[in-house]
C-alpha cells in the first residue's frame, strides 16, 4: 500500500494542528495536556494478566508504559517551576 504525495506524517500532523489551529495557541495547551493525561493513564492502568494460550500484542505492555513514563519525565522536567521563570 503506497501513500499518496500530499498524506503527512504524524509529526507534520500534529505540527499542523498546534501551528496552524484555528483556536491558535490553546491548540497547544491542548495537545501536550491530552498527552500527558493518556500518558499517567497508560502508566496506572493495571497489567494485563495473560494466559499461556492468549495471544501475543503487537506492542509490549512494558515498552508501552515505558514510553508514557519518558513523556511524563519529560513534561515535568520542561514545565517544572524552576524552569518556568
Amino acid at each position: 500500500m503506497s501513500r499518496k504525495a500530499t498524506t503527512k506524517n504524524n509529526v507534520e500532523f500534529v505540527s499542523e494542528l498546534m501551528d496552524f489551529s484555528s483556536t491558535g495557541p490553546l491548540m497547544q495547551v491542548f495537545v501536550l495536556q491530552a498527552i500527558e493525561k493518556y500518558a499517567h493513564d497508560v502508566m496506572s492502568a493495571p497489567t494485563v494478566k495473560r494466559g499461556k494460550n492468549d495471544p501475543i500484542p503487537m506492542i509490549s505492555e512494558t515498552a508501552w508504559k515505558k514510553c508514557a513514563e519518558e513523556i511524563v519525565t519529560s513534561l515535568e522536567a520542561r514545565y517544572a517551576p524552576d524552569q518556568l521563570s
